[in-house]
């Protein structure tokens, strides 16, 4: 199969899922909330946040496992070594990770004792689950992706299936706790009989590897673990920044204001993820100008999705959140033109940094991402100060200006060896035409028409049509011009439908 198939596939099946779980939360939400109550919903929603931070313990091994597994398959390298020694790796830190879990225990039954049943249950899960979660990440280096989404998806379904069941039969928060385990436990054990069948070639003994190799296979590992806790700063220190300065007032209605943002934004992401191990690939073969070919169409791809779904947020917010949660939740259009305009910078700056990150920049991207964290915290209270929750998204754009945009566009041209200004130039055809849609649709959202439900239907469709046909173009142009039509070949035998052509 190859690398535009592998990705097709694994896209329809992660974007699928993603609808999935989105049409699934909308209904369970208020199942959960009737049957279970909000105090209790609202600690289980605790202990998710904690589960957050103790996957930071992973120290990055598995977070980099895909890149690793590409790299080595791409240079003909043994898959099988760099396997054995990022399961060394992670089963050396089993027991840390579970000396930490049952201080967590501790700490949170003794302060929330009506916590101590279902924490025992995730966290005993999760430390079972820890070294277990190696085979998902090889079938993503392997580029299986389509499997490796289905381990997903199946996960979540045992979760959901058992939480209601346990729901429904009384259990409490104890049901979302054993759910919750139970979807961890199936995804893993569908993982590792499929790499065991599949790919016998990586299965690795338990030979000790030398202290040297496991340093070498740490390091990476370590820096992206330093991205991951930014990145975990970076996505929870708006709101309580924002209820430090303003009160909680102001933060429920820019939740509410910038909710379509939050649903939207992780579609894109998915799709520069997904490439990552063909990238990685790429760059272990020795062909540079495949590499930054392929580079620059997944960077395409992803800007034209994130510019339809801003061109959709602006259009349908007005007339949503106000019939959604109240006219008084709604913070107004120029919060969210400003969570749709830092959606769509960091979008376009995360197909950089992930073309970084395929290249092996692992230190500099580290540091770049804390200093962005740093700043945007800092960024972000000056500017909330001044002028309120619009500060947010004021904050976040300076702290990706200053640090991850900058460090990204830069780093990125000198590997490249072109100027910083040729670089921006190339991402031109796309951005002109985005602009010419989305400025005009902006300044209709600050319309007083923007309210009214028939106009915002007519609004988001002349916008996406609008898009739509400045930006087909674009496919029938180097860099996306050749892989259209394997792309959509892959994605119509996908879905059953006879090949065609453009």
């Amino acid at each position: 199969m190859s690398r535009a198939a592998a990705i097709a596939r694994g896209l329809t099946v992660g974007y699928g899922y993603q609808a999935a779980v989105a049409l699934t939360g909308l209904a369970l939400t208020p199942f959960l909330l009737g049957r279970l109550g909000a105090d209790d919903y609202g600690r289980w929603l605790i202990a998710g946040q904690l589960l957050a931070v103790l996957g930071l313990l992973d120290l990055g091994v598995t977070a980099v496992l895909p890149r690793e597994v590409a790299r080595a398959a791409g240079a003909g390298a043994s898959v099988a070594e760099v396997v054995r020694r990022a399961r060394w790796l992670v089963w050396l830190q089993t027991p840390a990770v579970a000396l930490v879990a049952a201080a967590a225990w501790w700490w949170a039954a003794d302060v929330r004792p009506e916590l101590a049943g279902p924490l025992a249950v995730v966290l005993g899960g999760f430390v079972v689950q820890f070294p277990l979660r190696l085979p998902a990440a090889v079938l993503a280096g392997m580029q299986d992706l389509a499997y490796a989404g289905l381990v997903q998806a199946v996960g979540w379904a045992v979760t959901t299936a058992v939480s209601v069941a346990l729901v429904l039969a009384g259990w409490g928060l104890n049901a979302l706790a054993v759910g919750w385990a139970a979807g961890q436990l199936a995804g893993c054990a569908l993982a590792w009989r499929r790499v065991r069948e599949r790919f016998p070639e990586v299965r690795a003994g338990w030979a000790w590897p030398g202290r040297a190799a496991l340093l070498g296979q740490f390091g990476p590992g370590g820096w992206t673990s330093v991205r991951q806790l930014a990145q975990l700063l970076l996505n929870g220190a708006d709101l309580v920044v924002l209820g430090l300065v303003a009160g909680p007032a102001a933060v429920v209605a820019y939740s509410c204001t910038v909710r379509l943002v939050g649903l939207v934004t992780n579609q894109p992401y998915l799709l520069a993820t997904t490439a990552l191990p063909a990238l990685t690939e790429l760059q272990a073969g020795g062909d540079r100008g495949r590499l930054w070919r392929a580079c620059r169409a997944v960077g395409t791809a992803t800007m034209v999705v994130s510019g339809g779904l801003a061109v959709a947020v602006l259009a349908v917010s007005p007339a949503f959140v106000p019939r959604w949660v109240g006219p008084e939740q709604y913070a107004g259009p120029a919060v969210v033109l400003g969570a749709v305009g830092v959606m769509v910078a960091r979008h376009a700056a995360f197909t950089l940094l992930q073309t970084l990150f395929a290249l092996g920049h692992d230190r500099r991207l580290a540091a770049a991402a804390v200093a962005d964290g740093v700043v945007t915290v800092g960024a972000t209270v000056a500017w909330v100060s001044v002028v309120g929750p619009v500060g947010v998204p004021l904050g976040s754009l300076t702290g990706l200006v200053l640090t991850n945009g900058a460090v990204a566009v830069w780093t990125l041209a000198g590997a490249e060896g072109v100027s910083a200004t040729r670089l921006v130039r190339a991402a031109a055809p796309w951005l002109v035409r985005f602009l010419v849609v989305v400025g005009p649709t902006a300044a209709a959202a600050f319309s007083p028409f923007a309210a009214d439900p028939a106009a915002a239907a007519a609004l988001l469709l002349v916008g996406l049509v609008t898009y739509a046909g400045l930006v087909t173009p674009l496919f029938r142009r180097d860099p996306l011009a050749g892989y259209r039509d394997r792309f959509a070949a892959a994605v119509r035998r996908k879905l059953g439908l006879r090949p065609r052509t453009f």
